[in-house]
């Protein structure tokens, strides 16, 4: 079995990330070394919850009953009239294989490593969903296409990981207000993964290809329940025959290691200012069940002074700062702001600002 070697710093290779680009302040991609260990006890009290079985997102209900209406060339139409230079897509870089036919293929006939799985039908009908969507020109069709297609450059397990986040995006699953920061903190627990799985491989000289979806296949299977890894990103990882043929399941001990450092290697400081990023972006068109829409509602209900989330000049736009973003994610997961950093803001402590449950 494995043997985890605790490393030296804190250095890490990040792999790619193929999560979505925003509202991601930053992600495995942009940044070759992995975060500190926990700055206090009490960013790693924050971490502990929301790396366990307590935030986590459910499993999506399965996609059916959506019939392929467009022909392969009509498909194929979809994206090269959305998507620039598609037609130059390749799959894994090879000369004259391009990751369109694979859509086309996709479109009509669904994913070949999953059928006869449970989520054959599911993925095929969000593939669809997607499509028929572009057709129609939805809001922001081009860069769900161009996700899809990106995705359709890799293997398999790559594209029904981009089919099946792009695909819940635009059905627009109903989630309270928490449950969308359950969302955003679980994009943040896979680039956990992602950059466990490389270290990983460096440390072990595992054999996998460039982007190893595989091996993070393999922990999100094993690490999964202990992590609260999302639902969904576990049912489509057992489902990995390669990551089970190649990877062999974690011992007891190997997982307790892998888990500590996964929890290591969380970024909460990256996330508190995707979370920032998000609610400050609040304006007219931010829809009804958006997260910064439904954060305004959240704070109408949670916060003793509702104005505090506005800027302080004009209280004409959102403007929260880290400090508050942080109580609001430890009211969200510890039940309350942590009064052993109970910071003043805008001349409150932040504590006061929290109604008493």
């Amino acid at each position: 079995g494995l043997q985890w070697r605790r490393p030296r710093g804190s250095d890490s290779v990040s792999p790619r990330s193929d999560a979505r680009a925003a509202p991601l302040a930053r992600d495995a991609r942009s940044s070759t070394r992995a975060p500190p260990k926990f700055q206090c006890s009490l960013d790693m009290k924050l971490v502990q919850r929301l790396l366990s079985p307590e935030v986590q997102q459910r499993e999506p209900e399965t996609m059916q009953g959506i019939a392929a209406k467009l022909t392969e060339a009509e498909v194929e139409q979809v994206f090269v009239e959305r998507v620039p230079r598609v037609q130059s897509f390749l799959y894994r870089g090879q000369p004259g294989v391009h990751a369109l036919k694979f859509v086309t293929k996709a479109y009509r006939s669904g994913l070949v490593a999953f059928k006869n799985t449970c989520l054959h039908e599911h993925l095929i009908c969000l593939l669809r969903l997607i499509v028929h969507y572009g057709h129609a020109n939805g809001d922001s069709a081009t860069s769900h296409l161009r996700e899809v297609a990106e995705a359709f450059m890799d293997c398999q397990a790559v594209q029904a990981r981009a089919i099946e986040r792009v695909g819940l995006r635009i059905r627009g699953l109903a989630h309270d207000f928490r449950g969308l920061v359950v969302g955003l903190v679980g994009e943040y627990k896979a680039i956990a993964i992602k950059m466990l799985a490389a270290e990983a491989i460096g440390q072990f000289g595992l054999r996998e290809d460039g982007d190893p979806v595989h091996f993070e296949n393999r922990l999100t299977q094993d690490l999964g329940h202990d992590l609260g890894l999302n639902m969904g990103d576990i049912r489509r990882a057992k489902l990995d025959e390669h990551a089970a043929t190649r990877f062999p399941r974690l011992g007891r001990k190997q997982r307790h290691l892998f888990t500590d450092r996964c929890r290591e290697l969380f970024d909460v400081a990256a996330l508190i200012q995707a979370f920032v990023a998000e609610v400050n972006g609040f304006s007219e068109s931010s829809l009804p069940e958006s997260l910064p829409r439904l954060f305004l509602d959240w704070a109408s209900e949670r916060l003793t002074e509702k104005h505090v989330v506005l800027d302080e000049a004009t209280c004409t736009r959102v403007d929260v700062t880290s400090p508050l973003a942080k109580a609001i994610l430890e009211d969200l997961f510890l039940g309350a702001p942590d009064s052993a950093t109970d910071h003043v803001y805008r001349g409150r402590r932040l504590s006061t600002l929290f109604q008493r449950p």
